[in-house]
């Protein structure tokens, strides 16, 4: 039973269309970024493991009320905390309190004892700022290696604008993943990194099943205009990457729906991904060789016809 069936669609000649889409929420994106500058003074919602401190899961022998938490820690010199109701066990929150060292962590817990109607405290993690900074500095690191190292071995397997394009769509992917993360602010944890990672193999992957079916066709149909070679690749291959991608993103999503809050930003930034990466795969990155492609040869063009003119 085919899910979906393929037909005589022009994907290449609507190039510009899918740009459009992508550019919107990309810059949808980027404008949720300037918003949580404004009201919680980052573009993300970092988690301690970007920003140093102290996350404290406490339950309580009835609801908490939330404001009198907020006061208590502002009274002690603590400023704005973050505060989350958490669904399980019951009547439990979650505290997210910037702290430097570990006697300023004791200091807190001591604080959260003090609460009303305090039972005990579920979860609690630290984090130091110098260990934030090293997470942050890696985590950019391990991305642009391997963006350099695609780069390399997709100019080598293929030509050097096949590897251009492939990091465009990658960046395209990325672009598109943190603006999600800033529009819902779900905290970024460690496990973005992963996900990350994860989502740039996905989309090469994806990626070079298309352009390797173009540089197959380019034998086989020799007289065929060159847009026309990149449609009938892509289409090609649709079924197959839509049929990956759906079986990939089922799995994806049952681990966003069944993992709950430790999973949540794994879940979400590859479910994200899978879907980020199979539309940029089809729609940016194959489409996006024909614009490289045209510019080159009107360039070539504009060359020829200079030499002309001097002779």
């Amino acid at each position: 039973m085919e899910i979906i069936k393929v037909g005589n669609w022009n994907i290449v000649g609507n190039r510009k269309r899918f740009y459009a889409i992508s550019l919107t929420v990309i810059a949808i994106g980027i404008i949720a970024m300037i918003i949580n500058m404004a009201t919680i003074g980052a573009p993300f919602n970092l988690g301690v493991d970007f920003t140093g401190g102290v996350v404290l899961e406490v339950q309580f022998n009835k609801t908490p009320d939330f404001q009198i938490i907020r006061e208590t820690f502002q009274k002690a010199g603590y400023g704005k905390i973050e505060v989350k109701a958490v669904d399980s066990p019951e009547n439990t929150v979650m505290l997210r309190v910037k702290a430097t060292n570990g006697k300023e962590r004791d200091k807190i817990i001591n604080l959260v004892k003090t609460l009303p109607d305090f039972k005990q405290i579920v979860r609690q993690e630290f984090v130091g700022p110098s260990v934030a900074k090293t997470l942050i500095w890696n985590a950019f690191t391990a991305t642009i290696i391997a963006l350099v190292l695609i780069l390399i071995y997709i100019s080598i397997r293929f030509e050097f604008i096949y590897g251009l394009v492939t990091i465009a769509a990658l960046i395209h992917d990325v672009l598109v993943l943190l603006g999600v993360f800033a529009m819902t602010r779900v905290a970024i944890d460690s496990s973005f990194v992963a996900v990350v990672l994860i989502l740039v193999g996905y989309s090469v992957m994806d990626t070079i099943v298309v352009l390797d079916r173009i540089r197959e066709n380019k034998h086989i149909y020799r007289g065929m205009q060159f847009e026309q070679l990149v449609n009938k690749s892509i289409l090609s291959t649709f079924r197959r990457s839509f049929n990956t991608s759906v079986t990939t993103l089922l799995a994806a999503l049952a681990l966003l729906i069944v993992g709950g809050r430790l999973l949540l930003s794994y879940g979400l930034g590859l479910s994200v991904g899978i879907l980020a990466g199979t539309y940029s795969s089809i729609f940016i990155a194959s489409p996006l060789l024909v614009d490289i492609r045209n510019w080159q040869a009107k360039r070539q063009g504009n060359k020829k016809g200079q030499r002309k003119s001097k002779k």
